[in-house]
């Protein structure tokens, strides 16, 4: 009997201990800096004049260095808001950020070089639209710009509507991110057990390992990983496609109620849209989107699937950012695109020359 009520003095002093040391974790958590629960404003930003050099496999087997600058307010370019060129802010996600090449080799550096342009480019990977309103909220009385292009990508959709944002986790940033919710921004972390995760730091550092490792797995193997989920995609319950199906279609409200608060704070600057998608289907919607906004579209680059078609390697290899050679022939695309679309009766408008 003594040696019973000895067993459970220890089992209870066990439990007792280990409850005390996880509280001591708890409160040594919750004090050590944890970037993964800083709110910021746009959820995260890109650092300011800073500079970055690595590696990257530009076509199989051809390892290049890739030298990647950022300037004033982490902009890519940030060029001079009093000049009498023609001022274009360029504002996106990781397409306009384009870290997979050298500054000067991006697809704008063809407008900058042959349109002579005054370049204000703002990207950063993962960001959805409301992100990129706030962005162009914070500069355009700044830059004061003659011309803004909205570089859009096919999945902003996803990262403008929490539900479908965090359908498509880990392929998604896992960071605290705006969503424009009933008219206001709230933020909220597109992860699983976000809820958890907010009680308690240990759960939360537990889960970030867990979310490192499903990164780690996506990127061993980009293309795999697409594959498997459009599989899973196909053999879901119809209940399941039509779920998802909801989701889209509000997604694609969401993201017009953000493309006409850009509308509005542009105040007449002629705003153009410029889609990355190769996805007949995105870009479908995407130019309903301008339509619905006053805004001018800029369709995908024609050339660009041509070669691909061709087995022209034109990405980084197990990624789906346009490597030096797809820059290239976005950015000479782009670049006929506003040849052929008059920008030079632009520039001699914002120099006051008539040319009626």
């Amino acid at each position: 009997m003594q040696g019973n009520k000895s067993k459970r003095k220890e089992i209870l002093l066990a439990l007792v201990s280990s409850l005390l040391v996880l509280i001591i974790v708890e409160l040594i958590l919750r004090t050590t800096p944890n970037n993964s629960g800083k709110i910021k404003k746009y959820g995260w930003a890109v650092p300011s004049n800073a500079k970055d050099s690595k590696m990257i496999e530009d076509s199989p087997g051809k390892r290049v260095k890739v030298t990647v600058e950022y300037f004033d307010y982490g902009f890519k370019r940030w060029g001079d808001p009093g000049t009498q060129k023609v001022k274009m802010f360029i504002i996106g996600d990781s397409y306009a950020q384009m870290s997979r090449v050298s500054n000067g080799q991006e697809w704008y550096s063809f407008l900058e070089n042959e349109l002579n342009l005054e370049l204000f480019v703002y990207g950063a990977g993962g960001y959805g639209s409301l992100q990129e309103y706030m962005v162009l909220d914070d500069f355009i009385d700044k830059i004061k710009p003659d011309l803004i292009l909205l570089q859009f990508c096919g999945n902003d959709y996803e990262n403008n509507l929490y539900e479908l944002d965090l359908s498509v986790y880990p392929y998604n940033n896992n960071g605290f991110r705006p969503y424009l919710e009933n008219g206001k921004i709230i933020y909220r972390q597109p992860v699983p057990f976000c809820t958890l995760r907010g009680y308690s730091s240990i759960v939360d550092r537990i889960l970030q390992i867990y979310d490192r490792f499903m990164r780690w797995k996506i990127r061993r193997n980009r293309q795999a990983y697409n594959k498997q989920k459009q599989a899973e995609l196909m053999a879901a319950p119809e209940k399941e496609k039509e779920r998802i199906r909801l989701l889209r279609e509000e997604a694609f409200e969401v993201t017009s109620r953000i493309m006409s608060m850009i509308r509005k704070r542009s105040q007449g600057i002629p705003v153009y849209l410029f889609s990355v998608s190769f996805s007949n289907f995105n870009n479908h919607l995407a130019e309903k989107l301008a339509k619905l906004n006053n805004f001018i579209y800029i369709p995908a680059i024609r050339e660009f699937v041509n070669a691909e078609k061709e087995n022209i390697c034109l990405r980084v290899v197990n990624d789906g950012h346009w490597n030096k050679l797809g820059n290239r022939i976005v950015g000479e695309g782009v670049v006929a695109y506003f040849k052929k679309a008059g920008i030079s009766k632009i520039n001699a408008h914002v120099s006051g020359v008539d040319v009626n």
